[in-house]
């Protein structure tokens, strides 16, 4: 259910933000669902890509999200995921249009790696409002390994969010605050 051109002009993100969730919580599970397939095997893997970036985020961290970082990647390289998939590998809500032919989300811009289609699911969450809400009904969030993802994920996009939105922005105190909780007894 990969889609390469933008069907419409209104993503899941700006839907989310004006507040027309009325089954749109049941759309994104079918979406994630529906996304399982498998990798063909000329696919890039997605863990050379989240080794780099991991690399990158222990060079821009510190403190807990740091910390964050180094306990998410010691699970992920210590455990198997339940499934190797094609994964979309820049899942966030910009990249989900709403068709407007049939109202169904449609998926755009994928980079179509292998790997643990978890990633997909904590991305796409920590995106989104309620998003640990979210990641519950995609995952098993009390599994380790989905765990270390949405922690690893939120670091992602605490970085992302401190470096174009600068460390005041609303959204990033939020995101500091997250990380505070879900660190909370590392450093």
């Amino acid at each position: 259910m990969l889609v390469l051109e933008d069907v419409g002009d209104r993503t899941l993100a700006e839907v989310a933000v004006a507040g027309e969730s009325d089954g749109l919580i049941d759309d994104i599970v079918d979406l994630f669902n529906a996304m399982k397939v498998e990798a063909p095997p000329q696919a890039r893997p997605l863990s050379v890509e989240v080794d780099q970036r991991t690399d990158l985020l222990r060079d821009r961290l510190n403190g807990i999200a740091r910390a964050l970082v180094d306990r998410s990647a010691t699970v992920l390289n210590e455990t198997e995921p339940a499934q190797i998939a094609l994964v979309h590998a820049d899942l966030h809500p910009k990249n989900v249009i709403v068709d407007p032919r049939d109202g169904r989300l449609r998926i755009i811009d994928p980079y179509g790696m292998a790997g643990d289609p978890t990633h997909d699911a904590a991305m796409l969450s920590v995106y989104m409002p309620n998003g640990s809400e979210l990641y519950a009904l995609l995952v098993d969030s009390t599994n380790v390994r989905s765990a270390a993802w949405f922690d690893w994920m939120l670091a992602n996009r605490f970085d992302n969010s401190r470096r174009h939105l600068g460390p005041p922005h609303p959204i990033t105190r939020h995101l500091a605050r997250q990380i505070n909780e879900r660190g909370d007894g590392l450093q």
